[in-house]
Formats: C-alpha cells, structure tokens, sequence
C-alpha cells in the first residue's frame, strides 16, 4: 500500500503540484481513508520526502539496468547509455523541479542529502560507461572527462526540459528525444 500511495502521490504532485494536491485526495485514489494513509506517512511533507527519494530511484534503476546491444562498439553502446540517460531526465526532471519550488525549509538538507547520493551513484556510473568504451588508455584523465561528461548531460538536460528544445542524435542511431 505504501508503494501505491507513493506512485499516486507522484502523478498527484506532477500534475497539480504540491500545495494544490490534498492528501485527500491522495488516499481516495488509493482506496484508503486520510488517516489510514497517515499511519505510512506522519506528514504530506514526509510524503513528499518518500516521493522524491522513490523518483530519484526509479531514475537510477532505470539508467543503471541498461543491457547493452552486445552487436554494438563499445563507443556506440556509450551512445545509447547516453541516450537513456537524456530520455530518463526528461521524464523525471520536471518532479524534481517541482520538489525544489515547493519542499520546505526545514526538509532542504534531507533533499540535498539523497540528491549526492544519486549524483555519486551516476559519476560511479558514468565512471564506468566512460572507461569501458574508451578502454584503459584514459585512466589518467578518467575523473576529468567524467566531471565534463556530467556537465554535458546537465546542459542537454536543461535545454530539452527547461527550455523544451529537441535533442536529435545523428551520428549512429536515427533518434530523436523531444
């Protein structure tokens, strides 16, 4: 039940937004009185907490699981990853958007807490996706293209959702992320 209130939650607070979502509202799409959602939850704010901890997740999960196309070089599987990656912030940065506008005070260090602890799980990540297409050879400089890597995909990021400009791959997949 608790996992059904944090995915409705989720949809609650990405299409009405925090403050004009009531936790009533909440519960009655769950099936479930106010009060029985709040033996989960002891605030709407801890739901919130809970919502954005399970989205950053749900992120991660998803980028990290990716299975490679073994038919693939190894540079292209990186193109791939990267693709995912722009697809995933795309669905997911607009509700983290959202937390940033509406979490209170009090709760930002929480916020700041479990958002190093994915931006350290994705450098690990993208620490890895870089070596592997690049081979050995760029280990001496390995944390540098990682730190620039992660700016890139910040930038791309912000231009598709912020700024809702299309990301178009050419080079060796017909994909395009809009």
């Amino acid at each position: 039940m608790k996992d059904k209130i944090i995915v409705e939650a989720l949809k609650q607070f990405s299409r009405e937004g925090y403050y004009a979502t009531s936790v009533q509202t909440i519960a009655e799409n769950c099936g479930i009185s106010k009060a029985s959602l709040y033996k989960y939850f002891s605030s709407k704010d801890d739901l919130l907490m809970q919502v954005f901890d399970y989205n950053l997740k749900q992120m991660f999960i998803r980028t990290t699981t990716y299975k490679a196309d073994e038919s693939l070089s190894k540079k292209e599987q990186l193109v791939d990853k990267i693709v995912l990656e722009l697809d995933v912030a795309k669905d997911h940065r607009p509700f983290a958007n959202l937390v940033f506008q509406a979490i209170p005070q009090k709760k930002t260090s929480e916020i700041m807490i479990m958002v190093k602890r994915t931006k350290a799980l994705l450098m690990n990540w993208h620490f890895t996706s870089l070596r592997d297409a690049y081979g050995e050879e760029v280990n001496d400089y390995i944390w540098d293209l990682v730190v620039m890597f992660q700016g890139t995909l910040r930038e791309y990021s912000h231009l598709m959702v912020d700024d809702h400009k299309p990301f178009i791959l050419r080079r060796w997949h017909n994909k395009s992320l809009t």
